[in-house]
């Protein structure tokens, strides 16, 4: 149960240290604080706490001090019944029932299910000029004696840290005793109390900063946070005696719940889809405020993760895409939502299993498989294989005026491989890529003949990922070189395109 001051050999000057942070109004967890007392276990100990105040009790020749370190006089019974000159009330009324179960009724309320929280206290400003009008008090009264106060400066322990380590255990137990509460919650609860008299008080360094730089143009708030750390942290004594009341007055006012957010930071959901349409866009097609198509890959997934995870926004990404004329087939292609916002995170196999049927059950348009929760930190890999991994096609192709002889099918596959493309951007994407020339190769090539038809033969590709392999069978009027009609010598088309592969092993394969 150690403090900053435990080593202190002056008991007498300690015990005042603490009877005059009594007597200028902080509550007893306020006194703990400016002693430095960093267990937070302590705080919800009232034996603990009163083994500490007691230094300030039996160290004292005052008769009229009680137990919990007040004199019995009528001005200090006055003071134990007044709101924390410090907490302002927050550390008393703060981490009643009444208060915990506002911010608890309000994540509720919001449906949040999760595993973890951080709670997040934003303070009213003057708390921060309130807790450096009690620290020079101090320093001025007991500096030449305790010198740990130099070192405590503005306070010892940070008010919103003693909040949260006394309420985190109080609040786990309303909304969900089997979650985890500390800094690092995966659901954040920014709690912003509120203070009827903070701008009032905040006044006199308003006038201050005002005064130190006149002529000087200012934005609507120059009272901030910042400005307040800035202004008193190399503020001298003399100076801070001239502007501000010190020790600071019992405030009128006790702090009030204010306001309750809660957020959650982003969740990653992955896997791979099949994309079986031929009039279906990877992503919304829009044009001019005109739908191109009726659907979209994206739309038929997210709006199934959106109801799951209760959120109102996610962001699609996948390795490439597809045309809105070209199916996926094989394992699919990977993609990844980034979720913004969820108020569900309690994942299990069971109910990814059943976010992936209910996608794979309301529509035949896609197929998805292997949908699961990732890191954030293995996006990368999806990235990586965009721009990297190669892509297996098949192409339906046709020779425009001529039939397909087993002539062309022998020159196809013997090919030299690789065939190293220069492809200029293709006409049809000029309007959404820039103009320029790009090597890819062709890294495996073979045609076959289809049974009993003349007019058609397969064309089965592995190409770099970015290869534009409608292009490379048509030419693009020589915009891509080598291609199939110049290696044939005469002009070639492309019906159909199937991507049968995309060669990236990710998201892990689920059995």
């Amino acid at each position: 149960m150690a403090h900053r001051f435990a080593s202190e050999v002056n008991t007498t000057k300690l015990s005042e240290f603490i009877n005059e942070l009594h007597q200028i109004g902080c509550c007893d967890l306020c006194v703990i604080r400016y002693l430095g007392v960093t267990e937070p276990n302590v705080y919800r100990d009232n034996i603990a706490i009163k083994k500490i105040l007691d230094i300030g009790i039996s160290s004292t020749k005052d008769d009229n001090v009680t137990g919990n370190g007040y004199s019995c006089d009528k001005e200090a019974k006055q003071l134990k019944r007044n709101t924390c000159v410090a907490c302002m009330g927050l550390l008393q009324d703060g981490i009643q029932d009444p208060w915990l179960d506002k911010i608890a009724a309000e994540i509720t309320s919001n449906g949040i299910e999760a595993v973890s929280y951080c709670p997040a206290l934003s303070l009213p400003i003057c708390a921060q000029i309130r807790a450096y009008s009690i620290w020079f008090h101090l320093k001025k009264k007991f500096g030449n004696f305790l010198q740990p106060i130099e070192d405590l400066k503005p306070e010892g322990v940070n008010v919103k840290a003693s909040w949260k380590w006394i309420c985190s255990y109080s609040l786990r137990q309303k909304v969900d005793p089997r979650s985890e509460w500390g800094n690092s919650g995966n659901v954040k609860i920014e709690i912003t109390p509120k203070y009827e008299d903070d701008k009032k008080e905040c006044e006199p360094l308003s006038s201050y900063i005002i005064k130190r730089k006149k002529g000087k143009s200012f934005h609507s708030d120059i009272v901030t946070r910042a400005a307040v750390e800035a202004n008193f942290k190399k503020m001298d004594s003399d100076d801070f005696f001239q502007c501000f009341e010190s020790p600071p007055s019992i405030p009128t006012n006790s702090v009030t719940v204010g306001s309750v957010k809660c957020s959650h930071e982003p969740i990653f959901i992955a896997g791979r889809y099949c994309k079986y349409s031929r009039q279906l866009s990877q992503t919304p097609w829009i044009i001019d405020n005109v739908r191109k198509t009726e659907l979209s890959v994206e739309e038929l997934i997210s709006r199934h993760i959106l109801s799951l995870l209760n959120a109102s926004e996610c962001k699609f990404s996948a390795s490439g895409r597809e045309d809105v004329d070209v199916r996926t087939l094989g394992k699919g292609r990977p993609f990844v939502f980034e979720v913004i916002n969820p108020k569900r995170t309690v994942f299990s196999t069971e109910r990814m299993k059943t976010l992936q049927d209910k996608i794979n059950t309301t529509t035949t348009l896609i197929f998805v498989r292997d949908v699961q929760v990732v890191e954030k930190k293995d996006l990368g890999k999806l990235k990586h294989g965009e721009e990297s991994k190669s892509k297996v096609y098949s192409a339906l192709c046709v020779l425009p005026g001529r039939a397909v002889m087993s002539e062309h099918i022998e020159t196809l596959n013997s090919c030299n491989l690789p065939i190293t493309l220069q492809q200029k951007t293709p006409i049809r994407v000029l309007h959404r890529r820039s103009l320029a020339t790009r090597e890819r190769r062709i890294l495996e090539m073979s045609a076959v003949l289809i049974e009993n038809n003349s007019e058609m033969f397969k064309l089965f590709v592995r190409t770099d990922a970015g290869t534009y392999v409608k292009e490379f069978v048509h030419g693009d009027f020589g915009r891509t070189q080598p291609n199939i009609a110049t290696i044939l010598g005469v002009d070639a088309d492309i019906l159909a395109l199937d991507v049968m592969e995309v060669a990236l092993d990710w998201p892990p394969e689920l059995q």
